[in-house]
């Protein structure tokens, strides 16, 4: 949630509802980034550091004006992640992407990686909001993905068209195959197996994780997974 700083001293839990987190939890407050009147985020899926493709993410309802009832602003939805009308288009943005490809070095261990991003409104400073590298990005052809694709417009193939998606991930990947020597790694193997499942239109979920993060996703990442070089060109 947000509230303006001048007014923190009006706020009280009673402007929120009973179901709300803030009556059961202690809330640290801090500053906001300004994404403008209407939040939105960018989302840029990475393989081995190269963008599959660009993604905006904004919601349908504006935020509401500083002036606006205590109320008001104490329940108005500024999450672009949660579950509410949003617009989702594909976006030519190369500041975004490049950036996005500097934050999957973070993670040299994780292969695929969904980076969100954020753009301050007035100085249009790039902040990393997150990776999601525990799995389930691969939204071409994700169930998750599923929506996402309908409103993008034409399933999947708007998503690979935007660059040349399939291709691109088949180029990436031998690439991470050069890099690695010798024969590839079973992460690249297991990686360019579900790469060639999405281009034979499997309905299944594309699942990634590290072996460094235990979980129910399926797919493990040995330790000789190919590192990603921040140096190497697109």
């Amino acid at each position: 949630m947000w509230f303006p700083t001048a007014r923190l001293g009006a706020l009280r839990r009673e402007h929120f509802t009973a179901a709300h987190p803030i009556q059961r939890h202690s809330f640290m407050v801090r500053t906001i980034i300004d994404i403008g009147r209407h939040p939105r985020h960018y989302r840029v899926l990475c393989l081995f550091g190269t963008p599959l493709y660009t993604m905006r993410v904004e919601l349908k309802a504006a935020q509401p004006p500083v002036t606006s009832s205590v109320q008001t602003i104490a329940s108005a939805n500024i999450a672009t992640n949660a579950s509410v009308t949003k617009t989702r288009v594909l976006v030519d943005e190369p500041e975004i992407a490049a950036s996005a490809r500097q934050v999957s070095f973070v993670l040299p261990e994780v292969p695929l990686q969904g980076i969100d991003i954020l753009r301050e409104a007035k100085a249009g400073k790039l902040y990393a909001l997150e990776s999601n590298p525990g799995g389930n990005t691969w939204h071409f052809s994700s169930g998750f993905g599923a929506v996402l694709r309908g409103e993008v417009g034409h399933g999947r193939e708007k998503l690979l068209a935007q660059y040349d998606g399939l291709p691109l991930a088949a180029k990436t990947l031998a690439e991470a195959k050069r890099s690695s020597g010798g024969s590839p790694p079973g992460a690249t193997c297991h990686v360019g197996a579900q790469v060639m499942e999405c281009l034979f239109h499997s309905p299944g979920d594309v699942r990634f994780r590290s072996d460094q993060r235990p979980g129910p996703h399926d797919g493990q990442f040995p330790a000789d997974t190919p590192r990603l070089q921040p140096d190497r060109p697109l």
